[in-house]
């Protein structure tokens, strides 16, 4: 929701993926993962909404929330105001992070639903969550979404994990003209939650009924 609200941003011209964003002192206190960038010093926002997108960085995103409503706190009334705008009915957002405690509460299904959301009204900046590393300080960070790579036709979206909820993967992939969406939360490991999610996909695309509709057309 963080990344959607910043590609509405850009959309209708509030912000531009030149701009120099600012860390802010809320953003420099948050737990890991963090890009690490050190209190008012900046960052390109292409080069923000990449490593929210590729290593979860938990400053960076609150600093983007801190840039489009004043403070974290403005930012959650946008995200659940968006939320009920694309029928995320089960959803209320506490912070810009999903970091616990005070991270809010969602559902498989919402999830799914904004997705599909982002996948349809953004296709031109969806690219971003297929993005592989992110360089930063010479170091390379790689993207938490292992299966890019390993699952034919997987190109998003993002990776989440707490101690309360566990490891969680919203997936997307797409096979000539057919886009499944996965939504996997609460497993006990990362590659116990990968091993589902890719799962789940080859079932999705195996499925006789999906090949029975695709001959219909």
């Amino acid at each position: 929701m963080t990344l959607l609200l910043t590609f509405d941003a850009l959309d209708r011209g509030a912000l531009k993926l030149g701009d120099q964003l600012a860390m802010t002192a809320e953003g420099e206190r948050q737990a890991p993962s963090r890009l690490g960038l050190a209190r008012r010093h900046t960052i390109v926002v292409r080069d923000a909404l990449r490593a929210v997108a590729v290593i979860s960085a938990n400053d960076i995103a609150v600093a983007l929330a801190d840039r489009l409503a004043g403070s974290e706190a403005q930012f959650v009334v946008m995200m659940n105001r968006r939320a009920a705008q694309i029928g995320m009915t089960q959803t209320q957002f506490r912070n810009a992070t999903g970091l616990a405690p005070g991270a809010g509460l969602t559902t498989a299904r919402d999830l799914a639903k904004l997705s599909r959301y982002i996948i349809k009204r953004y296709p031109g900046r969806y690219g971003l969550f297929s993005t592989r590393v992110i360089r930063w300080k010479g170091r390379v960070r790689p993207n938490h979404n292992q299966l890019l790579g390993k699952v034919t036709g997987l190109d998003g979206l993002k990776t989440g994990y707490t101690v309360q909820a566990g490891f969680n993967l919203a997936a997307s992939a797409k096979r000539k003209e057919t886009r499944m969406i996965v939504i996997v939360m609460g497993a006990k490991t990362a590659p116990a939650r990968d091993l589902l999610v890719a799962n789940l996909l080859e079932s999705g695309f195996s499925s006789p009924d999906r090949r029975r509709s695709q001959g219909k057309r």
